[in-house]
């Protein structure tokens, strides 16, 4: 990791599309209702339920491995931090050591 940034990436086509499945399994129930079509209503609710279940388990961890990754970015920037206040504390005692 010595010199590069961790980021986070991923895939908004994949997210989109079980966005767009959410919204399809709501129009299902919502058709099945308005026809009275149970069978279409009752598919609906599996599809509602599918696609609730898969969208809090890909959001969570996205927003998890996003967290990670801004958590990864502090310690590398508290490291670095630590590191210059070190070369300083270094750069003081020789100044020190060479007036001596």
């Amino acid at each position: 990791m010595e010199g590069e940034e961790p980021e986070f990436k991923f895939s908004i086509s994949g997210i989109l599309l079980l966005v767009f499945f959410f919204i399809f399994s709501l129009a299902l129930v919502l058709a099945g209702y308005s026809y009275k079509m149970h069978g279409l209503t009752l598919w609906g609710y599996v599809f509602l339920m599918s696609s609730t279940l898969s969208l809090l388990l890909v959001l969570s961890r996205m927003f998890a491995y996003k967290a990670a990754v801004e958590r990864l970015k502090r310690l590398e920037e508290q490291r670095l931090i630590e590191q210059r206040i070190k070369e300083k504390e270094k750069r003081k005692k020789e100044n020190e050591s060479n007036e001596i």
